[in-house]
């Protein structure tokens, strides 16, 4: 499988480079929102199976990427 097959399978897709950086930065923000929600999920399928260390990994990352939406948001003037 190569990279195209991988990227038909994401639910982000490519950004419009040619936006100014605040449409840019809303991308990113809705993106991260994304992989949050894709986060809760899988974290809600590793905690219903057991799964300490999946379930744990997925809290880091959903750390991780609600930090990083904060920081994007307070970018954005709150937005």
């Amino acid at each position: 499988m190569g990279y195209a097959a991988f990227g038909n399978l994401s639910s982000i897709k490519d950004g419009d480079a040619e936006k100014e950086w605040e449409g840019m930065f809303q991308e990113l923000l809705t993106d991260n929102e994304t992989v949050i929600a894709t986060l809760r999920d899988a974290f809600k399928a590793a905690d219903d199976a057991g799964d300490e260390a999946t379930a744990d990994l997925y809290t880091q990352r959903l750390a991780a990427h609600e930090k990083h939406a904060w920081m994007i948001r307070s970018t954005l003037g709150g937005k």
